[in-house]
């Protein structure tokens, strides 16, 4: 068998690292759970940038921050030298035209469901090369938000207080809840999120409530949330990292296994 001479092989090595670099992407990523997603497909080296809400895994930190999350900087944004910006629909839609008349490809693109992250998922497996990595992440969310056993509860999931924002159907609680085997008490209300009168929360009267608004100190005693039974009672779950239930990306799972833990305890 020849050898190849040294000249080409150092020659077609030189190549294929010329081809693996000018593959790589500068990503800025606006959305804190497509940050998480780009570090979980193991392309986290190709971070440029990211939006001030964008703080986990701990090396998103040290990625220099582009603005903030819903109305990032455009001139930060164009100084980092961006070859893609990926984004979810919350982020102000103004930003892409400008970046795209800059040469720099914009993915803006809703995700806020389970079903939804899994499109992304797929999305930057193919953007990004990373088809593989893709398809393990897939599997693995998948596998572990199958739905679980029902526990004959209805939650009423309070995303914020002033004014009362409560979490109804097609909404990422919505399927958190349903996945980890509760029943949505605001899931005939067709809308994600919606504005409500403590009368609406009154008359619905849930067997648990899901807190994840700012914090409050004395529920029972509060005027309003008082005349809840379940604050009554002490039915009330807290999320300690609302993050993992807020989010659309590889927590998600953690979250869902989170919330039926503390959903199981309430039922004994």
């Amino acid at each position: 068998m020849k050898r190849m001479p040294v000249f080409r092989f150092v020659g077609l090595l030189g190549l294929i690292l010329s081809i693996q670099v000018f593959c790589a992407e500068r990503i800025v990523s606006l959305s804190p759970g497509l940050t998480e997603l780009v570090y979980q497909l193991g392309c986290g080296d190709q971070l440029v940038g990211r939006s001030e809400v964008c703080n986990y895994p701990e090396a998103a930190l040290s990625l220099p921050i582009a603005g903030r999350f819903s109305d990032p900087d455009l001139e930060k944004l164009l100084s980092l030298k961006p070859t893609l910006v990926i984004t979810n629909d919350l982020v102000n839609p103004g930003v892409k035209k400008p970046l795209e008349r800059n040469g720099i490809r914009c993915i803006q693109k809703q995700c806020r469901t389970v079903e939804e992250y899994l499109e992304w998922v797929e999305l930057l497996g193919k953007t990004l090369s990373c088809e593989q990595a893709a398809r393990v992440e897939k599997e693995r969310v998948l596998s572990r938000s199958t739905p679980k056993s029902k526990l004959g509860l209805k939650v009423l999931w309070v995303i914020w207080d002033a004014p009362i924002m409560i979490a109804g159907a097609g909404s990422l609680a919505d399927g958190i809840l349903s996945r980890a085997g509760a029943e949505n008490s605001a899931g005939n209300v067709n809308q994600p999120y919606f504005q409500c009168s403590f009368d609406w929360v009154l008359a619905n009267q849930p067997d648990v409530v899901v807190w994840t608004a700012m914090p409050r100190d004395n529920l029972k005693s509060h005027r309003f949330w008082g005349k809840l039974n379940a604050i009554k009672q002490d039915r009330i779950i807290m999320m300690p990292n609302s993050d993992l239930v807020q989010r659309p990306g590889p927590r998600i799972c953690d979250g869902i296994d989170v919330l039926r833990k503390e959903l199981e305890a309430l039922k004994k």
